[in-house]
């Protein structure tokens, strides 16, 4: 683990495969998203840097959690990962509470939906000031999405299986 560049725009990778994490251009606030599967607006607390300060992060899986045989598989392995990453390097502690807030639901409107499905493999969205656009992207992928962007939980209560291809537009607020 180490600062990133500075000079770097490049946006967060987190990427895993051949049991190796690697991370770029990642705040704290990035790597406890990934760690815990939270959103931003979600953690509380912790210094200012840990929302400016950026890291890069190469990584093999150590050992499995504690009180598990065998580490487990996919993201949920790098999960742990990372959460083992955090408490050792910042010496992280969390704790976890529940609270009432407001959230938003994705709904399928009155008039039904109009978008198609795609057969196209997975791409996923991308945003810019004012657009969103979806290619071959799930329904989860646009909640993900939305929930970063308007900091508030987004809901996907849709039932739609599959891919699509879709473009939002609006415009920002000031």
């Amino acid at each position: 683990m180490k600062p990133s560049n500075p000079n770097s725009t490049n946006g967060t990778v987190v990427s895993a495969s051949g049991g190796r994490i690697h991370v770029a251009n990642a705040t704290l606030k990035d790597l406890i998203e990934t760690a815990y599967d939270v959103r931003s607006f979600q953690i509380e607390g912790g210094p200012r840097w840990a929302d400016a300060s950026k890291y890069d992060v190469d990584a093999t899986p150590g050992t499995p959690p504690q009180g598990a045989t065998v580490a487990p598989t996919g993201w949920t392995n790098v999960r742990f990962e990372v959460q083992a990453l955090l408490k050792d390097r910042f010496q992280l502690q969390i704790h976890r509470e529940t609270r009432t807030a407001a959230i938003y639901s994705m709904v399928i409107a009155k008039g039904g939906i109009k978008l198609s499905a795609t057969h196209s493999p997975q791409k996923g969205i991308n945003t810019d000031q004012g657009t969103m656009l979806g290619e071959a992207a799930s329904m989860t992928q646009l909640a993900y999405k939305l929930s970063r962007l308007l900091q508030r939980p987004v809901v996907n209560n849709t039932g739609l299986e599959g891919n699509y291809d879709f473009k939002l537009e609006w415009t920002p607020d000031p």
